[in-house]
């Protein structure tokens, strides 16, 4: 055997290893998790999701698992101003805003879908408060605010008026509203 029909045999054969590892990968990211040891999962998403990751939404987009409108009661000087968080005077049309604003309230949803638990039949928000979504969007308020009207404000309340979906269209009149506690900034 000479040296080119070597180096094609070697080809073949790293190209083939190749396809094999590619396969392995594929298929341990397609299985659910518990069934793969935690290292190994993340090996196959290093090299699965750069790549070949897609949302189903290419197919079937999802609609959204919640739908409400969020208030905001912020106290500034012993003040109260209500808004309804979106609209804000500096920027009401910017795209941006709307995009922050939206992300963070679904992303408090799906917080107050799993964390949310009652205590002597009162509905408790402190792992609620104490999430990363409540905390930026109160964060974002208290920034707008200050962009607005040129203070900051001392604590803010979210009341979220919360519809989960799918529902029935009758019970579009009683949403769930849910008044979380004063949280000072």
């Amino acid at each position: 055997m000479n040296k080119i029909e070597q180096r094609k045999k070697l080809m073949v054969l790293a190209g083939l290893g190749l396809l094999f590892v590619h396969f392995i990968l594929t298929n341990i990211y397609c299985l659910p998790d518990r069934k793969v040891p935690l290292s190994i999962r993340q090996a196959s998403n290093l090299y699965s999701v750069p790549f070949f990751h897609q949302g189903w939404q290419l197919f079937a987009p999802n609609p959204p698992r919640y739908q409400g409108k969020m208030r905001a009661v912020v106290m500034s000087k012993g003040k109260q101003d209500s808004i309804l968080v979106g609209n804000y005077t500096t920027a009401p049309e910017h795209y941006r805003v709307k995009r922050v604003v939206n992300r963070l309230s679904k992303q408090l949803a799906s917080d107050m879908s799993k964390n949310l638990y009652f205590e002597d039949d009162v509905i408790q928000y402190d792992v609620v408060q104490s999430g990363t979504a409540f905390k930026s969007l109160v964060y974002f308020i208290g920034m707008q605010e200050k962009i607005d009207k040129g203070v900051r404000p001392d604590s803010i309340q979210l009341i979220y008026d919360l519809y989960m979906i799918p529902m029935p269209p009758e019970d579009m009149e009683a949403p769930k509203v849910y008044t979380f506690p004063w949280f000072e900034i």
